[in-house]
């Protein structure tokens, strides 16, 4: 066959039907000529070698390095060395739903709503997350959307507020209303009726995550200054003070700009009609958290105010490219029509660039960037990057074959490259696997099938040693592999949630709890969760938990997780304030569903 250095060089027609009639000839000492019947079908038989065999052959060739092979050729040899082609990716962004006037009931935008840009070849997205332009109370009934110190507000029929009724914020310091809903999100603006008095002083926490944690515009009529705050862990974090003379005795309006993208705002009109504004305050700000109540306080002991018809008028919803690519990625204000009608919905729009890693999505994660499928020349140079020389497998490599060994749940891998020992006591140049779940045959297996990191493994420095004999079918010898497997750790956790009639129960939880850190699920299925040395964090897990669309789950009220069985807390705090459960490397940590290692505890809100 013609193989060269540089590969395989296929043979032209005119070689194929030169071989041909000399073996022709060579076999039956006659002579081909020119023209004759001979000559033809030796034509035609080389030309069908060239166009079919030949092809054939440089495409076998090709398909089996990876300097020459394309396609899924290529896709196979990448994910030998532990690397699959990058698929195109969707941009992310942001669109805000608003309304010209402020809802007198609430208006939901479904989870997956199609939006899309103007044109002839609309770019098309849709929502990740349900949003609600939400209408919370115009006091006509009652204060029942409210808790807190109800006894001392008041539902009252005379005042400056045209409605029915308004609530009349008291003269009394320190007592507060806070909407029953703690959900609403970053991205949301608030607008509320105001009517103040002479010398009052009242308070609208808006995006209040919890006592510790929220944004504040302060009223005081007495002094003529707007207060605009964000407090952080019980401290005053940023302020602004603006000089506002407040209208005293007659409607005002407020409205508070809770922004994911742009500085906190509270401006002040002097009607709901918002089209002359007496006053703005402006705080830049990084937004820290994501959801938060609304809240209504009196800061004085000598004026009331009447506040009505509280309601949101601007909320936003993340959203995700339906198909993925550079084209994904558009400039602000151009995403503004929506597929199917959206009840309520007045107006549209993306207030900044999708795929823009600048801004963050609703759940406070950076945008992401619209990208093309990854062609065969920008893989093959990503595998020559990721392969080590000399025949070794990479240590993605490694990874990935191991984890796709049945039944393994996670996989680390140490290794130590240095001429020295390791602080964790490695000789110099190894390499150790550390392998949750799988059978050892099949485990060993795999390590003898692959080349190795380095030039030795060892095991027993991050859990215990697992050693396993394979016979070579090449030279009849047998070979010892080793890795380490992480020390299960049984964790009994605790939850006590606050729940509506939509929870989607005890059971339901519990396999969510399995989920996320990792162990034996109801129905005594395996889950792998957490990898070895991955701490287990009270955040997160209650972060899967709450969602009130979704689970019926508000408040995790308290977590508690427990790994000797004596009902104490062992989780610690890190230096960052996060509550964690350590999990050092040797060791991993797992959760039972079935054996009451899970108690949830439920209030109804």
């Amino acid at each position: 066959m013609p193989f060269t250095d540089d590969g395989y060089e296929k043979l032209t027609e005119d070689e194929i039907y030169d071989r041909l009639r000399n073996k022709f000839e060579a076999k039956l000492g006659k002579t081909v000529e020119p023209g004759d019947l001979v000559s033809q079908q030796l034509r035609a038989e080389a030309e069908t070698l060239a166009e079919n065999q030949e092809e054939a052959m440089q495409r076998v060739y090709k398909s089996a390095y990876l300097a020459d092979a394309e396609g899924k050729n290529l896709d196979k040899l990448a994910q030998y060395i532990g690397l699959t082609r990058r698929e195109a990716v969707p941009a992310t962004g942001l669109i805000e739903f608003s309304r010209d006037d402020i809802p007198t009931t609430s208006y939901t935008v479904p989870k997956n709503s199609k939006i899309q840009t103007r044109g002839s070849s609309p770019i098309e997205f849709v929502t990740t997350n349900q949003t609600t332009l939400a209408y919370i109370d115009g006091f006509e009934d009652n204060l029942n959307a409210w808790e807190g110190d109800k006894a001392d507000f008041s539902r009252v029929q005379a005042g400056a507020l045209t409605e029915s009724y308004s609530l009349e914020v008291p003269a009394t310091d320190a007592v507060a209303l806070q909407t029953v809903r703690k959900d609403y999100k970053v991205g949301t603006t608030f607008n509320l009726d105001f009517a103040p008095s002479s010398d009052s002083i009242t308070s609208f926490k808006f995006g209040m995550n919890d006592a510790d944690n929220y944004h504040e515009l302060i009223v005081d009529t007495s002094s003529g200054d707007i207060h605009l705050r964000t407090v952080v862990d019980g401290t005053e974090d940023a302020l602004s003070t603006e000089v506002v003379a407040v209208p005293t005795g007659t409607a005002s309006h407020v409205e508070l700009d809770w922004s994911l993208y742009d500085d906190l705002r509270a401006t002040i009109y002097e009607s709901s009609a918002r089209t002359t504004k007496v006053g703005e305050a402006t705080l830049a700000y990084e937004p820290e958290w994501n959801t938060g109540a609304f809240e209504i306080e009196s800061n004085d002991g000598v004026a009331t105010a009447l506040v009505d018809e509280v309601a949101t008028s601007v909320v936003t919803a993340s959203i995700r490219g339906i198909n993925g690519g550079v084209h994904t990625n558009v400039g602000p204000d151009t995403i503004t029509v929506a597929t199917s009608g959206l009840t309520g919905i007045e107006n549209i729009t993306n207030p900044v660039p999708t795929g823009d890693l600048s801004f963050v999505d609703r759940n406070l994660s950076p945008l992401i960037l619209g990208q093309e499928r990854e062609d065969d020349e920008d893989l093959r140079q990503r595998a020559f990057e990721n392969s080590s020389i000399g025949g070794a497998a990479s240590l993605s490599a490694l990874k990935t074959i191991l984890s796709e060994v049945a039944g393994v749940q996670s996989v680390t891998v140490k290794r130590n490259r240095e001429d020295t020992v390791d602080g964790d006591g490695r000789p110099p140049h190894c390499y150790e696997p550390i392998i949750y779940g799988g059978l050892h045959g099949d485990i060993a297996q795999a390590l003898h099938d692959t080349a190795s990191v380095d030039s030795n493994d060892v095991a027993g420095y991050a859990g215990n040693e697992v050693t396993y004999d394979i016979e070579s079918p090449a030279t009849g010898q047998t070979e010892t592999y080793r890795w380490s497997e992480p020390i299960e750790v049984q964790l009994d956790v605790t939850l006590d949630l606050v729940v509506d009639e939509n929870y989607v129960g005890d059971t339901s939880v519990q396999s969510m709890v399995v989920e996320y850190i990792g162990g034996t699920d109801i129905d005594g299925s395996q889950l792998g969760g957490l990898a070895n040395g991955e701490d287990v964090y009270e955040a997160v897990l209650a972060g899967k938990l709450v969602d009130p669309a979704e689970t019926g789950i508000w408040e995790v009220d308290s977590l508690t997780i427990d790994d000797n069985s004596d009902g104490s807390d062992d989780t610690t705090t890190t230096a960052s304030g996060a509550d964690v459960y350590a999990v050092t490397d040797d060791k991993v940590a797992v959760t039972d569903a079935r054996d009451g290692s899970i108690t949830v505890n439920t209030t109804l809100k």
